[in-house]
């Protein structure tokens, strides 16, 4: 298998990982794929999703803006690795309705104990509902945890090596 197929399989797997989270699933997020520097994801905003004004909750929207930004990590990420979001800040630019929202996060700087990011969402006819701004905490794994183990693009990279 070529380089280019393993990364296509590696983002696959993370991406299939991240769609299995009951969270996920509870509140119709999905993440539709990866990019150099960060993550796509998409929410379904029915009825469920909206305040008493009939449009997108707040929380909702900054929980994909959160998500995007936490997973746009996964191509930087080293095996024993994970993260936490620190600090979230949202800017709500127009109110959202019913319908599909994406997300496009992407890492502006990857330390070794934090990473800074940053994500806009848009609606379904691809205005800007909202940007954000995250600061997430890199933390090693200490346990070993069956079935924890989170694929990152970083083992493509060791699996190159090994070639």
């Amino acid at each position: 298998m070529d380089p280019p197929s393993r990364r296509v399989k590696l983002m696959e797997n993370i991406k299939d990982f991240f769609n299995s989270s009951p969270y996920y699933r509870h509140i119709q997020m999905r993440v539709q794929g990866f990019t150099e520097n960060g993550c796509i994801m998409t929410m379904q905003v029915d009825h469920q999703h909206t305040n008493l004004y009939g449009i997108a909750h707040g929380g909702a929207i900054a929980s994909i803006a959160d998500s995007a930004c936490g997973l746009s990590l996964a191509v930087v990420l080293k095996k024993d690795e994970y993260t936490l979001t620190q600090h979230l800040t949202i800017s709500y630019l127009k109110p959202a309705g019913i319908g599909l929202l994406r997300a496009e996060g992407r890492v502006l700087k990857r330390g070794k104990h934090s990473a800074v990011l940053e994500a806009d969402v848009y609606d379904e006819s691809g205005d800007k509902v909202a940007h954000a701004h995250t600061i997430h905490s890199i933390m090693k794994r200490t346990d070993a945890r069956p079935g924890m183990s989170i694929p990152t693009a970083n083992d493509l990279k060791r699996e190159n090596k090994q070639d």
